[in-house]
C-alpha cells in the first residue's frame, strides 16, 4: 500500500512538473510576442526606471574615459622613461568576472583608495603601480555595466543603453580635457595633482547607485532566485505600464526558457566552456568585434595634437583643436597645409569612428555570448582589448617618429590595411542581433546559421511548435 501510494505521488509531482514547465514555455512565449510587438516609444515609457539605473551605473565608465585622456598628459613631468610612458599611458583596466552588478560596490571603494597613489605619488614607479591598482576597478565598471545594460531592457531599447556606454567614455574625456586645460598655466605641484583629485568626485555617488540599484533578473534567474528575479522587474518597470508589454512572471518566464536552452547546450558554467562547440564562435565575435574597435586605427586620434603641431600651431592651440575648437581664418594662415590637413582628417576620422565603431562594439559585445557565459566571454574579449591597446600603443609611436621608422602621415595606410581585413572579418563572421532575444540567439547559433542569414532564417526557426520542441 505504501509503495503504491508513493508511486502515485512520484506521478503527480512529474505532471506537476510537467505542466510547470508547459506553462512556462507558453509564458516565455507571450513574453517574446510582447517584446517585439514593443514600439520604441512604448518601450522608454514601459521601462524608464530600468533605462535610468542603466545610465546612472554606466556613468562609471565616465572614470575610464577620464583617466584615459588624464594620464597621459602629465606623466611627462616626472620622467622620460618611454617604458613606463607607454604602460602608464594604457591603464591596465583589467576586467574582472563579476557574478552580481552589487560587487560592484566594492570598486569605487578601492578606486577611492587607489586615487591616493596617484595624488600623492611623485615618480613614475609610484604612479604606475597607482594606474594599474586603479585599472582593477575600471574594468569592473566596463563589464558590469555593458552586461546590466543587455539584461535588464527589452530587444528594442538594448542597443541604445549598451551604446551608450561609449558614450560615457567620450562624456569621461572631454571632462578631462578640460580640466587638463584649466590647469595648463600652472606649474606648481596643484598643475598635475588637481586632474587627480577630480576623480574622488565619482566613486561616492556609483556607490550610492550600487547600493539602491535593482540586481539583474537573469543573474537572479541563473541562481535559482525566480521569486526575487520577478521583484527585480517589478522594480524595472515603471508602475503605469500597458498591458502591451511582458509581466513580470512573463519576464522571468523567459529568462528561465533561456537558462534551460542554455543549459542544454552548455556543460558548465567555466571558461573553457567559451572555447567549446557554439560557445567558440560566440566567443570569437565577441572578441573579434572589441578588437577590431582598435585594429582599425584609432590609435592615431591621439595624435592629433601632434600633427597640429607639425602644422604650426602653439600647443595649447593644437590642444584645443583636437577637441573640435576651431578658430578664426587668421589664426590659421601660414600653416603647414599638409600637417593642416592630416590634422583635419583625423577630425573627420574620429566623427565616423565615434559614430559606427566606437559605440557598436558596446551593442555587439555583450548580445553575442550566452547569458550564462556572458560575464566570462566579456571578461575574455576586454582583455584582448587590452592587449591589442598596448602593442598598437607601442608600434605607432615608432610609426611616426622621424627617429624612428618615420613613417608620418603614411601610418594611416597601414590601419587602411588593417581595416580592410577587419571589414572583411566582420561582413562573414558578426551576424545581425538587432531585436533577437536572447532565447532566439541561442537557437540560431545551436543551428549554426551563417551570419549573414540570421534574419532570414529567423521565420522558420520561431514558430512556437519549434521552440516547444526544442524545450525538451
Amino acid at each position: 500500500m505504501e509503495a503504491t501510494y508513493a508511486k502515485y505521488e512520484d506521478e503527480k509531482a512529474i505532471g506537476q512538473s510537467v505542466i510547470t514547465e508547459k506553462e512556462i514555455a507558453d509564458e516565455a512565449r507571450i513574453a517574446t510576442s510582447k517584446e517585439h510587438g514593443l514600439t520604441v516609444r512604448q518601450g522608454l515609457k514601459a521601462y524608464r526606471k530600468a533605462i535610468g539605473w542603466s545610465i546612472l551605473l554606466s556613468s562609471a565608465v565616465i572614470m575610464e574615459g577620464y583617466d584615459t585622456i588624464l594620464v597621459s598628459q602629465p606623466m611627462t613631468f616626472l620622467a622620460d622613461s618611454r617604458l613606463v610612458l607607454i604602460l602608464v599611458s594604457h591603464p591596465s583596466t583589467t576586467p574582472l568576472e563579476t557574478k552580481s552588478s552589487k560587487v560592484c560596490l566594492r570598486s569605487p571603494r578601492h578606486g577611492k583608495l587607489q586615487i591616493f597613489i596617484s595624488f600623492f605619488g611623485k615618480s613614475l614607479p609610484v604612479q604606475l603601480v597607482g594606474q594599474i591598482l586603479c585599472g582593477i576597478p575600471w574594468g569592473v565598471y566596463q563589464t558590469v555595466t555593458t552586461v546590466y545594460a543587455s539584461e535588464v531592457l527589452p530587444v528594442n531599447l538594448r542597443g541604445y543603453l549598451t551604446s551608450y556606454v561609449n558614450l560615457c567614455w567620450v562624456i569621461g574625456q572631454f571632462i578631462a580635457s578640460g580640466v587638463l586645460v584649466g590647469v595648463e598655466s600652472r606649474t606648481d605641484q596643484w598643475g598635475w595633482r588637481i586632474p587627480f583629485a577630480v576623480q574622488w568626485v565619482w566613486p561616492i555617488p556609483i556607490i550610492f547607485v550600487c547600493l539602491f540599484c535593482p540586481e539583474s533578473p537573469t543573474w537572479l534567474v541563473e541562481h535559482g532566485r525566480d521569486t526575487e528575479a520577478e521583484k527585480a522587474v517589478s522594480r524595472l518597470q515603471s508602475s503605469s505600464s500597458a498591458h502591451n508589454i511582458p509581466t513580470p512572471h512573463e519576464t522571468v518566464a523567459l529568462l528561465s526558457q533561456t537558462n534551460t536552452i542554455e543549459k542544454r547546450l552548455t556543460a558548465g558554467a567555466g571558461y573553457l566552456e567559451c572555447f567549446k562547440g557554439t560557445n567558440l564562435r560566440r566567443t570569437e565575435i565577441a572578441v573579434g568585434t572589441w578588437v577590431v574597435q582598435q585594429m582599425c586605427g584609432p590609435v592615431l586620434q591621439t595624435y592629433a595634437i601632434y600633427f597640429f603641431e607639425q602644422a604650426g600651431l602653439p600647443s595649447s592651440q593644437a590642444f584645443n583643436m583636437s577637441l573640435g575648437l576651431i578658430w578664426s581664418k587668421n589664426d590659421l594662415l601660414g600653416r603647414s597645409s599638409v600637417s593642416w590637413a592630416v590634422g583635419a582628417f583625423l577630425l573627420i576620422f574620429t566623427f565616423i569612428y565615434d559614430s559606427t565603431v566606437g559605440p557598436l562594439t558596446y551593442v555587439i559585445v555583450p548580445e553575442a555570448p550566452s547569458s550564462r557565459l556572458r560575464h566570462k566571454t566579456i571578461v575574455i574579449a576586454r582583455n584582448m582589448y587590452n592587449i591589442t591597446c598596448i602593442w598598437t600603443g607601442v608600434i605607432t609611436p615608432y610609426m611616426l617618429n622621424s627617429t624612428a621608422w618615420n613613417w608620418g602621415a603614411k601610418a594611416g595606410f597601414f590601419w587602411a590595411g588593417c581595416t580592410a581585413v577587419c571589414l572583411v572579418w566582420a561582413y562573414f563572421r558578426i551576424p545581425e542581433t538587432k531585436g533577437f532575444t536572447f532565447a532566439e540567439l541561442d537557437l540560431l547559433f545551436e543551428e549554426g546559421v551563417p551570419a549573414r542569414k540570421f534574419a532570414t532564417t529567423r521565420g522558420a526557426l520561431l514558430q512556437a511548435e519549434g521552440t516547444a520542441e526544442r524545450m525538451h
